[in-house]
């Protein structure tokens, strides 16, 4: 190899060099002016809410329109170096206080949306968790209900009533605060079916109930007891009643049926003509009435079996009497009729 050449080959070495120790430095040099924070950034949080459809550049535009970027062209080359810029998630951002570029892009790119806690009690009825679902998720409330009202795609979550009622699964979630309704209402139903599981759909078999009856008679259960040590109680009282072809006779349902969901029950009240009124329809209501949780759907299928109540009466305090026949029931009517007017003197 001549000199010449060796000269030539040592000189595009360091000319290569020098080129990726350029690249390098102007590489730091970029990432280091994205790591500087603007001034609109110290000012406080903001909002930024990325649309569906939208593209890379229009929200590195809006971020500069904003303030939150003070040089938007190189934040687009390094986001373009980087691959950042084909990870733009839609949803709502909070832009944290002393953000720098960089951080809000990769924060965009994450898909770290501001999310919503969105708690279910349990025995809440479906209007009441939409109503909720539309204020958390700054939702239309119409486009709400009309998601619920779809019985051909409630079907298709695996609902076969078409109605949600009952499986709207009480829990506490996580939204993004834009969540579209039909995505939050599938993943309660979904939680749902995560819940009643292989052994509780084989038990509902074994005692002759479909899921939508075990669901209905939970519901009773939930609406009934406030002591959770109850339930497996109450829920055999209401199992010994069908087993006989007798009415359940369940005040929670009168309330259902006149669209109220709290109250004393009137002797009127027990007239009023519904499917869900359990005092004037022998068996199951044809639906749920509220949406029932872990502890009451696991009572219904596990009721207690070791007494034969067949009756029960609120004391007020959260417990109940429990009878075996209707003269032990009335007495025990009395007894806490009684010890409500001293307790009110």
């Amino acid at each position: 190899m001549s000199g010449r050449f060796r000269r030539s080959a040592s000189l595009l070495f360091f000319l290569a060099l020098v080129a990726v120790a350029a690249s390098a430095v102007g590489f730091l040099y970029l990432q280091a002016e994205l790591d500087r924070p603007t001034e609109r950034s110290r000012e406080g949080p903001g909002i930024l809410e990325v649309h569906p459809g939208s593209s890379f550049r229009s929200v590195v535009a809006a971020l500069a329109d904003s303030g939150w970027v003070r040089r938007p062209r190189m934040l687009a080359l390094w986001a373009r170096l980087t691959g950042v810029d084909r990870g733009i998630q839609v949803g709502l951002y909070r832009l944290p206080e002393d953000a720098s570029p960089r951080e809000l892009i990769e924060r965009i790119a994450g898909g770290e949306v501001e999310q919503v806690r969105v708690t279910i009690p349990e025995g809440w009825r479906e209007e009441r968790i939409l109503a909720l679902l539309a204020d958390s998720l700054q939702a239309s409330p119409a486009a709400v209900r009309a998601a619920a009202a779809d019985s051909a795609w409630i079907a298709s979550l695996g609902i076969p009533s078409g109605r949600l009622e009952g499986f709207l699964f009480p829990e506490t979630y996580l939204f993004p605060r834009t969540y579209p309704p039909r995505e939050a209402i599938a993943r309660m139903v979904e939680e749902f079916q995560r819940r009643f599981d292989e052994p509780m759909r084989k038990r509902a078999e074994a005692l002759g109930l479909s899921v939508g009856e075990v669901v209905a008679l939970a519901s009773i259960v939930e609406a009934e007891a406030t002591l959770e040590e109850e339930m497996p109680r109450i829920a055999g009282v209401f199992h010994r009643r069908l087993d006989l072809g007798w009415k359940l006779e369940a005040d929670p349902t009168v309330l259902y049926a006149l669209g109220r969901s709290a109250g004393p029950v009137l002797h009127r009240d027990l007239e009023v003509e519904s499917d869900y009124n359990t005092y004037r329809v022998a068996g199951l209501p044809p639906g749920a009435i509220g949406n029932p949780g872990d502890a009451a759907l696991a009572a219904t299928l596990w009721p207690d079996s070791t007494r034969r109540d067949l009756y029960f009466v609120a004391r007020g305090d959260g417990s109940h009497v429990f009878s075996r026949t209707l003269a032990e029931h009335n007495a025990a009517r009395r007894r806490v009729r009684a010890m409500r007017r001293d307790g009110s003197r």
